[in-house]
């Protein structure tokens, strides 16, 4: 449980929750060189200390999530060979951190052009006289996330001394669900931010620009998109020579190189691949 106190003015807000973490997975052998395994869990994440409340007021909670993922290995009869397939869905409701149009910088031109409408919302609070009135607002919301993929892994041990490993993967992370009291929020409040945008002045032709701007972004936002920090595909490779001799034993040298795809930074653009390159001693 939490309680959040913002300012000396304000009423403690009230914020608690409770969840429980469940996994059960199973493994199981066909044959001497056929595995199936399967992984099934839920779990919720606490919210943070310190976090503001959403646009209305409220205390966020927990962050509700599932994990499912299945695969199969396949070995050689000697176990010097082996690959694994894995397939995995993840999914998480209510993360903290969803988009906002910026209604702020919104509320402070719509009073700039004229507007004397100050029920902004127990999210921030307006000060001054008309026509000087300012706007302050701190406030979180959230999204939902989807993540899921494949990864393959091969290991070879063709001598005592020698181990290869390649890792490939193709993940994808889908935000869906992005900032909803935000949306609530702009279409409460929108006929009275149009009724003064609609003026000749420069400060109305402003905030009809704001306006228009939060529209294609909530537009934008309303599109499931990738989510950010998943490359669209990476593999690393390494392989390693574990010294045997009495001079030597335990003493190993490996090298290898990784692969990172392209990262998603927004719905239009993404980071650059890289590869890099790494030598192990010890």
């Amino acid at each position: 449980s939490k309680i959040g106190l913002r300012g000396t003015g304000n009423s403690p807000v009230l914020g608690n929750g409770a969840g429980n973490t469940y996994s059960a997975g199973i493994v199981g052998y066909v044959t001497d060189w056929l595995g199936l395994y399967a992984n099934l869990s839920d779990n919720y994440q606490p919210a943070a200390g310190g976090l503001a409340p959403t646009l209305y007021g409220e205390t966020l909670g927990a962050s509700f999530g599932k994990g499912r993922n299945a695969g199969v290995r396949i070995s050689t009869l000697d176990h010097k060979y082996y690959a694994t397939l894995t397939y995995y869905k993840d999914t998480a409701t209510d993360v903290i951190g969803g988009d906002s149009p910026g209604f702020q910088g919104i509320w402070d031109d719509y009073f700039k052009a004229g507007g004397l409408k100050t029920n902004i919302g127990p999210a921030g609070q307006v000060t001054g006289t008309a026509p000087n009135l300012k706007s302050a607002m701190q406030y979180v919301d959230t999204y939902d996330v989807s993540y899921k993929g494949w990864e393959f892994e091969l290991t070879a041990n063709p001598t005592p001394n020698i181990r290869l490993q390649l890792h490939y993967a193709e993940p994808k992370g889908e935000r869906t669900n992005d900032g909803p009291n935000g949306v609530r929020y702009f279409n409460e409040h929108l006929a009275d931010w149009q009724a003064v945008a609609s003026g000749t002045s420069t400060d109305a032709q402003k905030l009809a620009s704001d306006l228009t701007t939060a529209q294609n972004n909530l537009a934008i936002w309303a599109v499931p998109t990738l989510a950010g920090a998943v490359e669209k595909s990476h593999w690393n490779v390494f392989g390693v020579y574990s010294f045997t001799d009495d001079a030597l034993k335990g003493f190993e040298v490996g090298f290898g190189a990784t692969y990172k795809g392209a990262r998603q930074i927004d719905q239009t653009n993404r980071t650059t691949a890289f590869t890099t390159e790494s030598v192990m001693l010890g």
